[in-house]
């Protein structure tokens, strides 16, 4: 039961985190794309939540010229993809967090990045997830580790 707590509160700060922690933990990886989906779009909901608090608290400290250099390339991406390219794609990119923080900032469509950022999560998490367990499933295939390999894998399908 444990387990499944620490991969949804790392699924919190981002997808690319909470996955290989499942399957260090050993979380089947359905309840791995599950928890982390759940995760992720909870903490990004939260964010838009508290919007211009979370707007304000950046923006003090983007003045910084690495920043601006950063909020100017993003926004370059954004002006380019729109709220739907920036919102599927920042998601695998740069994060769901960094995304919808990013977004709120430079966007003038909060809610539209909000549901693609949202939609991002539920895609991106089962392809990484479905691509992770078939590498490990491989790995072990080609590896003198395949009895592990069936207890790390074998609960997909």
């Amino acid at each position: 039961m444990e387990k499944f707590l620490v991969v949804y509160l790392i699924g919190f700060t981002g997808i690319w985190k909470a996955i290989p922690v499942g399957f260090i933990l050993r979380t089947p990886p359905f309840w791995i794309g599950a928890l982390t989906v759940l995760g992720a779009s909870t903490a990004v909901t939260l964010l838009y939540g508290f919007g211009k608090r979370v707007k304000v608290w950046v923006t003090r400290r983007i003045r910084s010229g690495h920043m601006t250099k950063k909020r100017n390339r993003a926004k370059r991406l954004s002006d380019h993809y729109g709220a739907i390219g920036f919102g599927l794609f920042g998601t695998l990119i740069l994060g769901p967090i960094f995304t919808i923080i990013t977004g709120l900032i430079i966007t003038n469509n909060e809610r539209k990045l909000l549901v693609w950022t949202l939609i991002g999560i539920f895609v991106w998490t089962p392809a990484l997830t479905a691509v992770a367990t078939a590498s490990l499933d491989l790995f072990f295939r080609l590896t003198p580790f395949q009895s592990r390999g069936a207890v790390i894998t074998g609960t997909l399908f």
